[in-house]
């Protein structure tokens, strides 16, 4: 099931709030002492986070969740931050990593049960249920009524955004539906383009742009790519354990 995306947070009754995690999307497979684990797009993404995998293996065998594979990078001050170049590097390098863990925030089937044409509300139980006794690695992502105050908080603490979901609603696989809606970020850093990336005629075209404090970072633009030294102003959703924009696309230069 895919997210839309929402300009507004519900404000009718039943709907749920739930922060947007920055990592990779995945599918995981229980089957008895194995754990199979792909990504949205069907990348076979097993053995990368083994201690993940190791705390889904007391599962009923034919159990299938869906959540996200996510990294967390200690912070000098406060909570730990997401650090979604780890996750990449991890794909991309095929290199395991101790540090990835899951975040589960649905449940397709319980052993051999198909759950998807019950409402999020009875699937949530369920996983609230199956998970209790899982170790660390493994965790539910928590919700809360659809709030603005809410949302801004999760914001300043560097999170990407929201997911509101119907309550109601079954899992249709595969499908973009309105039942669950994204509400993402929109920080704004202006900045200087110093490269191009790749062919002009590209689209989009990807641009370097230096920011204020000196470090640069690239960004997307879907409209005619700047000149080189122009000042434009850069959109993103948060930032990166390495302080790097996240979702960067410019939107005014």
């Amino acid at each position: 099931m895919l997210l839309t995306s929402g300009k507004h947070l519900p404000s009718a009754p039943g709907w749920v709030m739930q922060p947007k995690w920055d990592g990779v999307r995945i599918v995981a497979l229980v089957e008895g002492d194995n754990v199979r684990v792909w990504s949205r797009n069907g990348t076979d993404l097993t053995g990368l986070a083994p201690h993940a995998e190791r705390a889904l293996r007391p599962l009923p065998a034919g159990t299938i969740l869906d959540g996200e594979m996510i990294a967390l990078t200690a912070a000098a001050e406060g909570p730990p931050i997401q650090d979604f170049s780890a996750v990449r590097n991890a794909v991309f390098g095929r290199r395991a990593s101790n540090f990835l863990s899951f975040v589960i925030w649905d449940i397709l089937r319980c052993a051999e049960n198909d759950l998807r044409a019950l409402p999020w509300s009875t699937r949530d139980a369920a996983l609230a249920e199956l998970l209790e006794d899982v170790p660390l690695h493994v965790t539910r992502t928590p919700h809360v009524a659809p709030d603005a105050a809410a949302l801004e908080g999760w914001l300043s603490q560097g999170w990407e955004g929201a997911v509101c979901k119907r309550v109601r609603s079954p899992y249709r696989t595969g499908v973009r539906s309105p039942d669950w809606t994204k509400h993402k970020g929109h920080w704004r850093i202006l900045g200087e383009v110093i490269a191009h990336g790749g062919a002009q005629s590209a689209k989009p075209q990807r641009v370097l742009v230096r920011h204020g404090d000196g470090r640069a970072s690239w960004a997307i633009s879907w409209r005619r790519p700047p000149a080189l030294g122009a000042h434009v102003t850069i959109s993103y959703s948060r930032r990166d354990a390495d302080g790097s924009p996240r979702d960067a696309h410019v939107v005014a230069g």
